[in-house]
């Protein structure tokens, strides 16, 4: 855990295996599931400071969303 770490992790909540882990190479700080479709928005911190887009089950990165020169430590979504 803590900066080092650099992984999304997805667990089985009845059994607590792990299900499927994918390296960020950046600090995860946030993480928001998009109410529309099978997509996620993950915040970083150290080293890259950026947003970025996965596509969820596959977590296929989407886009990054670059600029931010500090860490992107929370998130929230506007309900409309």
């Amino acid at each position: 855990a803590g900066t080092s770490d650099r992984h999304i992790r997805f667990f089985n909540t009845q059994s607590g295996n792990l299900v499927n882990s994918v390296e960020t190479d950046s600090q995860v700080c946030s993480i928001q599931w998009n109410n529309e479709g099978k997509e996620l928005v993950s915040a970083h911190g150290f080293s890259k400071n950026q947003l970025s887009v996965w596509k969820y089950p596959t977590m296929t990165k989407i886009a990054d969303l670059t600029g931010h020169t500090e860490r992107v430590l929370h998130t929230a979504k506007s309900p409309d």
